[in-house]
């Protein structure tokens, strides 16, 4: 049985780690439904300063080469893991299950 992948790293990745933390403790065990919807758009709207954080440390992560690393589809459709699953980020793997299969079209002035 071979080592884990060690995933790619570069300067700014702990960066951008702790304000995912602080993304995931804000949704916290809330629902996936339209009062987190709100709740995310007044705290983490598009035109926020903790998306434009988050938005900008990923940008650096690209360049980097730590963050959308593996081309999918095209140079333009790339993704890569950020991290291991640990138990801060337990909630969003119960949210992605949550959601899978699941459509709903969010408001034309949602930001997630």
């Amino acid at each position: 049985m071979g080592s884990p992948k060690q995933l790619p790293t570069g300067p700014h990745k702990a960066e951008l780690m702790a304000a995912l933390e602080t993304l995931i403790a804000f949704i916290g065990n809330d629902p996936l439904d339209a009062r987190l919807e709100a709740k995310l758009n007044d705290r983490y709207g598009f035109q926020s300063e903790p998306f434009a954080e988050i938005q900008r440390l990923l940008r650096l992560g690209i360049d980097e080469g730590w963050a959308c690393y593996d081309e999918i589809d095209g140079p333009n459709y790339c993704r890569g893991r950020l991290a291991d699953t640990t138990a801060g980020t337990q909630s969003i793997r119960r949210g992605q299950r949550e959601a899978k299969g699941r459509s709903r079209q969010l408001s034309p002035t949602s930001a997630w």
